[in-house]
């Protein structure tokens, strides 16, 4: 029975776009009328360039806004960074989303963070023995990433200690002042 109710969360959570429909993924700088959510659930679909990496932390409805973090190479056209590594911050909820687009060199604590995201172990037999566990409300922490051989993955978490979740969260938290005119912008635009 638990299983079922999983399985019905996750196909309602995660259907699919109609046909013609596209998403759309904090790029452009600015206030939008869109929801950020969408784009973390749409990896797949991101203008991105090898060897980059996205994260966000995506607290429970009404906890506050979603972080949205890219740190890219820019060599991307879609990303029109004329081939710059870029820092791209999206703070947003449901209806709107502020956008900030810096050159990654001028946010001192990237490096930092970069190198921490990179060096993080996936543990594929975290918890694996024991038993199921459903969590209706909980934050989500993301982390995406294409690596130099093309190759997207994409993971995600509600568990808030899982050795993920704690590089996600400590890596917004090194960026804090990098995010902070996206978040500004996200609380004047409110």
């Amino acid at each position: 029975m638990k299983h079922g109710m999983a399985l019905l969360l996750i196909a309602c959570l995660s259907a699919p776009a109609k046909a013609g429909e596209t998403t759309w993924h904090p790029i452009d700088a600015g206030c939008h009328e869109q929801s950020v959510s969408a784009s973390l659930r749409a990896w797949h679909d991101t203008p991105r360039s090898t060897s980059s990496l996205r994260f966000a932390v995506e607290p429970d409805a009404g906890r506050g806004p979603t972080v949205v973090v890219a740190m890219d190479r820019g060599l991307n056209r879609s990303l029109r960074a004329d081939k710059e590594p870029v820092l791209i911050v999206a703070v947003g909820d449901l209806f709107r989303t502020c956008v900030t687009r810096t050159p990654l060199a001028a946010c001192d604590a990237a490096p930092e963070a970069r190198e921490a995201l990179l060096a993080t172990a996936i543990p594929v037999g975290r918890d694996f023995d024991s038993g199921f566990i459903l969590r209706l409300h909980a934050t989500t922490f993301h982390l995406q990433w294409s690596d130099g051989s093309g190759n997207d993955n994409a993971v995600s978490y509600d568990d808030d200690q899982h050795p993920v979740s704690l590089a996600v969260a400590g890596a917004v938290k090194k960026l804090e002042p990098c995010i902070e005119p996206a978040m500004k912008a996200y609380r004047d635009a409110r």
